[in-house]
């Protein structure tokens, strides 16, 4: 019951009116300090740290759009939010919220890519960067795409021959996705561009080895089959932040919650319910 009513004191919040944003950002600010001091660090799932991590990251999706400017210092952050040890369910919900950063402002995409040049890098902030890359970079603006699609397959081509296996496998699987995702007019260009890179490609697509680790690659991610048609902004809603999300995540049962929990509260007009719990992805959406 806590929780759902300091979820809806943020839901309520109004970006477009300033003292509401103020008050939303410094929430925000005050929720990632705590992912950042390193407290809630987790070994096992659903152990108390680990449910208040996942705790915290739904309630910080609550408020990213009330980020309208320094997003280079707010984007810094999320990346480095990932260079830590989390329980992978909380990794997914850190990933998606950089996901949606990206896609409103896909401009500090370009803040991502001087970690790959960091060799010694986390296997699970590797790999965690590169999934957030093959999600967001088919949903950015045109304008955007090709840009980063060159940066993507001029910095995966190390880690394409790591020897830390599974950072190898999912490098194979990122590849092998984004040269599939440029089968379009405005990028096909990019495979002549990167010709070294074909014939690798065309190795893990029909090599026997690399097509099972390349489904295993797939079933990394919480909605699976290669997103499984998952968008990061249209598929956001109450209802899968609290519920949805943290069931296919395998977060125990006891920490989902409904959004009928959220509409029972009396406290809240139910137009006001409608309209910011339901639909927050295409409220939000400024996809292309």
């Amino acid at each position: 019951m806590i929780r759902v009513n300091a979820n809806c004191l943020l839901l309520i919040l109004n970006p477009s009116l300033e003292s509401h944003r103020e008050f939303g950002l410094s929430i925000l600010d005050a929720l990632l300090a705590r992912h950042e001091s390193g407290q809630l660090k987790a070994k096992f799932d659903n152990t108390i740290e680990h449910r208040c991590q996942i705790r915290l990251w739904c309630s910080i999706h609550l408020l990213l759009h009330h980020i309208v400017d320094n997003e280079t210092t707010w984007t810094t952050r999320f990346i480095k939010a990932m260079d830590m040890e989390l329980i992978q369910s909380t990794r997914h919900y850190v990933e998606w919220a950089l996901m949606r950063i990206f896609l409103q402002f896909p401009s500090t995409v370009d803040l991502i890519w001087s970690w790959f040049d960091q060799f010694d890098l986390r296997s699970t902030t590797t790999c965690s960067l590169l999934s957030v890359l093959v999600r967001t970079l088919p949903l950015l603006p045109t304008v955007n795409q090709s840009k980063q699609y060159n940066q993507l397959f001029s910095k995966i081509i190390p880690w394409l021959t790591s020897n830390h296996f599974t950072i190898r496998l999912y490098a194979q699987y990122v590849a092998y996705t984004a040269w599939q995702q440029c089968n379009q007019p405005h990028l096909k260009h990019l495979w002549s561009l990167h010709a070294a890179l074909e014939s690798m490609v065309d190795f893990i697509h029909k090599n026997g080895d690399c097509v099972k680790h390349r489904q295993q690659a797939e079933n990394l991610y919480f909605v699976r089959g290669g997103g499984g048609g998952f968008h990061p902004l249209l598929d956001l809603s109450v209802d899968f932040l609290f519920r949805g999300g943290l069931g296919l995540a395998n977060v125990t049962e006891e920490e989902r919650i409904s959004a009928v929990e959220f509409l029972c509260k009396p406290c809240f007009p139910p137009y006001m319910l409608l309209k910011n719990f339901f639909f927050l992805g295409s409220l939000l959406s400024k996809g292309p």
